[in-house]
């Protein structure tokens, strides 16, 4: 097949042509497809779910979220998105609470402001809220004054809580 491709002159008869259709059926039926390759991967990949009801009583533990949203009987994408959210959504088994069996991830870094005698004035819980409260620009914050030992208007320091 790849001299007829590069054009050169190879005459086939048809029971070779035939020979080589079988082949190539018989290598695509015995080949899994693009989905059922995804879908094995995807079962043994991925963040550990836990499913509560509404009262928090464990309903079950999933090694995947694949696995959680077949229980379900949603999809993957639906499991994502309530993931860790604390929100409820009706499911084939009742209204359930998903929680990431590795446990909540913490998205914000916290801040301390010290005075200029590197006293805790204050904590926030993001860069964005330290900005807010004292009127600093988030990105001068983050890569001028964060951790980097500069007084805020002679006023200020923030460090990142370790």
């Amino acid at each position: 097949m790849s001299d007829t491709r590069l054009s050169l002159d190879v005459t086939l008869s048809e029971d070779q042509w035939d020979f080589i259709r079988a082949k190539a059926n018989e290598t695509w039926k015995n080949e899994n497809s693009s989905f059922d390759r995804r879908r094995a991967i995807s079962e043994f990949h991925g963040r550990a779910v836990i499913i509560k009801d509404s009262t928090q009583k464990v309903i079950g533990e999933f090694s995947s979220q694949l696995k959680a949203a077949e229980h379900l009987g949603v999809s993957r994408y639906k499991v994502s998105l309530y993931l860790n959210s604390g929100n409820l959504f009706d499911s084939k088994v009742g209204p359930v609470i998903l929680i990431d069996k590795g446990g909540l991830k913490e998205r914000s870094i916290k801040i301390h402001i010290l005075d200029v005698n590197r006293n805790l004035l204050d904590t926030c819980s993001s860069i964005r809220a330290t900005a807010n409260k004292y009127d600093i620009p988030a990105a001068s914050l983050s890569m001028t004054y964060l951790d980097k030992d500069k007084l805020w208007k002679g006023k200020y320091y923030f460090i990142k809580n370790k």
